[in-house]
C-alpha cells in the first residue's frame, strides 16, 4: 500500500468524515470541493467548459506563490481520487453531463489560470461524480493510516518473538532438568 502525504492525508479524512458522505453514502465531487476547497473563503474558483475541454482556476490576487499552491491542491485531490479509484478504495458513480459552469466567484483582480489538459481531462471526467468510499478507506483512517499488512507483520513479529523465548526457555529446562537429576 502507498503511503499517502500530509495533504493527501487531510483530504481522505475531510472525503471520508464529511457530514453528507457520513449520513447518505455518498457525496458529489463537485459538492466535497465547494465545502471544502473552492470558493470566496477558500480563495479558489474553478471554471470548466466542456465545450472547449477547459479548466480554469481563479484566485483574488495575482502572484506566483497563491496560485501555485492552489493548482498543487487540485492535482493533488484529482490525482488522489484517481489513485484511490483505482486501488478500490472508493468508487466514482455516474456520468459526466455536458459541464459547462462554476464553483466559487472568478475574481475580477486576481489571477486566473487554465490548467493542462491532462489534469483538466482528469477534473472534467470526476467534477460531477458521486464518490461511494469503501469501508478498507473509513478502516484506513479510523486506524491512523496504518499499513493493514504492516500491523499483520508486527503482530506476526510479536508472536514470533513470544515463541522463540518459549522455546530457549522449554530447552534450557530440559538441559537443567538433566544436570540436577
Amino acid at each position: 500500500m502507498r503511503q499517502f502525504s500530509g495533504l493527501e492525508k487531510q483530504i481522505i479524512q475531510e472525503l471520508v468524515n464529511h457530514p453528507v458522505g457520513a449520513k447518505e453514502g455518498m457525496i458529489r465531487v463537485s459538492k466535497f470541493l465547494e465545502d471544502h476547497y473552492v470558493g470566496p473563503t477558500h480563495d479558489l474558483s474553478i471554471f470548466i467548459n466542456m465545450d472547449k475541454k477547459s479548466v480554469l482556476i481563479s484566485v483574488p490576487q495575482p502572484g506566483d506563490l497563491l496560485i501555485r499552491e492552489k493548482v498543487i491542491l487540485i492535482a493533488t485531490l484529482f490525482n488522489l481520487l484517481r489513485d484511490l479509484r483505482e486501488e478500490g478504495k472508493l468508487s466514482l458513480i455516474g456520468e459526466t453531463k455536458n459541464i459547462t459552469g462554476s464553483l466559487g466567484n472568478q475574481f475580477k483582480n486576481g489571477q486566473t489560470l487554465e490548467l493542462t489538459s491532462d489534469l483538466g481531462n482528469i477534473i472534467i471526467d470526476y467534477f460531477d461524480k458521486l464518490i461511494l468510499i469503501s469501508e478498507d478507506l473509513r478502516h484506513l483512517v479510523n486506524t491512523g493510516f496504518k499499513d493493514p499488512e504492516h500491523e499483520r507483520h508486527r503482530q506476526t513479529m510479536i508472536v514470533s518473538v513470544a515463541a522463540l523465548i518459549i522455546a530457549v526457555l522449554l530447552g534450557l529446562w530440559g538441559i537443567f532438568k538433566d544436570v540436577f537429576q
